[in-house]
């Protein structure tokens, strides 16, 4: 709802601005679009003069707020003080994301612009750009076990020495003590004094048979195990052949939606499965203390799922337990103690295959990621026992209560009588049970609670045909 007032004062502006897309419209002989803008707009108009509202007012918010083309509109950070400060978790993603929103929200603006759906107006209701979300944050605090560049340079006065922050030698370069200069703080202990995980590197001849052989071992103990794959094929075959060996296995992947993830991942922690075979580990958040054991096949491939970064994440999944072992398959050279003179020498551990790839002593391949996920690994797990042995603490794994998101699977389908008659009050029932969701914010569950509101009514539709 709106004054008369600011009606009186923004009114006019529309109705110019409708003029002005209409005459080029005209000029441009684009009829349907004329007619289409012309009706749409016309009737917001009339709404606003007889109720003070409209459905997509916000399209109309640069009128409202007195604001010029182009400028933002008002976001909450413009309702802090001057003195605040930001965190921002999970930054690696998060900053991304922000970037990212502007040009998403521009994109699907513009294309109902052109098609006459909206005034030119409705962008300025868009996302802030990057850079105007920059100019309104003051002091920030960026958490990441990954950052990007952006957060190590904006975090150093000297862009060369913070460049060296991920070059992974910082008990010799000694590249992680902050100063003023370089304001970055790595948080190593954890206050349960957890270690980071053992890091072991074996051939991909005998992953099948070696992974078994895990798995009796996790299966034994009442731990769980994760497999990380690079396609969907494979992680489809690699259960298939889990699942003939008699293991409790279920895969996932982006076509299983979030809700049937979020019941696998319960029924992993509840031990009715003892694996999960994945394409992608990449999700921040997961809480598996319950997991001891992560395979990495094909962790010598050099591409988005296997970056350094990626690695690091992935490695981080098996942190919670105090069993944590990470293993990385990976290609090896064949007759490499006859070809070892061949490949020149980096180290005393590792000799160059090529620009982006090392071989270790036993004719396995290493990759630049691969290289620095586990020196980084290596010297956090040193500092951590380090300390272990300094205050006397015994770590051990702290198990998280298993939530119920309190909805079924979305395999299930509700069934009713076949009482058309039902249908009416279940959707009363639902909607008050969506209303609560939403109040208490569990948003999975509100979710969860549309989808079959949506679902009864059309199933009602479908009753009144027959």
């Amino acid at each position: 709802m709106t004054s008369a007032g600011t009606l009186e004062r923004v009114i006019p502006q529309i109705q110019k601005d409708l003029d002005e897309r209409l005459a080029y419209f005209e000029e441009t002989h684009q009829v349907v679009k004329y007619e289409r803008l012309k009706a749409k707009v016309e009737y917001d108009i009339e709404m606003m003069q007889e109720v003070g509202y409209v459905n997509g007012i916000e399209n109309y918010s640069r009128y409202l707020d007195g604001r010029n083309p182009w400028d933002p509109a008002q976001t909450l950070i413009d309702y802090f003080g001057k003195d605040f400060i930001t965190f921002i978790d999970e930054s690696h993603m998060t900053i991304p994301q922000v970037g990212g929103m502007y040009a998403g929200d521009r994109s699907r603006k513009e294309n109902l612009v052109e098609n006459g759906f909206r005034l030119p107006s409705a962008m300025d209701n868009r996302p802030l750009r990057f850079t105007e979300f920059e100019q309104k944050l003051g002091q920030v605090i960026a958490v990441s076990a990954t950052p990007w560049k952006y957060e190590i340079l904006a975090s150093s006065k000297t862009p060369k020495r913070a460049e060296e922050f991920y070059e992974f030698e910082p008990a010799s370069w000694e590249i992680w003590a902050s100063d003023d200069d370089k304001r970055i703080v790595p948080q190593m202990i954890r206050p349960t004094g957890l270690l980071d995980p053992n890091i072991t590197v074996k051939a991909m001849d005998f992953m099948v048979d070696d992974i078994m052989e895990s798995l009796q071992s996790v299966i034994k103990s009442g731990e769980r195990m994760l497999i990380t794959t690079l396609t969907k094929k494979s992680s489809e075959e690699l259960t298939e052949y889990l699942i003939e060996n008699g293991i409790k296995v279920q895969y996932l992947h982006s076509e299983v939606d979030t809700l049937e993830r979020l019941e696998i991942l319960k029924e992993l922690r509840e031990g009715k499965i003892d694996v999960i075979v994945w394409v992608n580990l990449l999700r921040e958040g997961l809480d598996l203390p319950e997991v001891s054991k992560i395979a990495i096949l094909d962790a010598d491939k050099q591409w988005f799922l296997r970056s350094e970064s990626a690695l690091i994440q992935i490695i981080g999944r098996a942190a919670r337990n105090v069993n944590g072992v990470v293993t990385m398959y990976v290609e090896q050279i064949r007759n490499y103690d006859v070809k070892k003179e061949e490949f020149e020498k980096f180290d005393a551990h590792l000799r160059i295959l090529n620009a982006g790839k090392f071989i270790n002593n036993q004719g396995l391949v290493i990759s630049q990621a691969m290289k620095k996920a586990i020196d980084l690994t290596i010297y956090r797990r040193s500092i951590q026992q380090a300390h272990n042995e300094k205050i006397g603490m015994d770590p051990q794994t702290v198990y998280s209560s298993i939530k119920d998101i309190g909805i079924a699977s979305n395999k299930k389908k509700r069934e009713l009588s076949g009482d058309p008659k039902a249908i009416p009050k279940e959707i009363k029932r639902l909607e008050l049970e969506m209303d609560i969701a939403s109040a208490n914010m569990e948003y999975e569950k509100a979710a969860w609670l549309r989808d079959e509101i949506l679902e009864l009514k059309n199933s009602k539709k479908t009753w009144k045909r027959r």
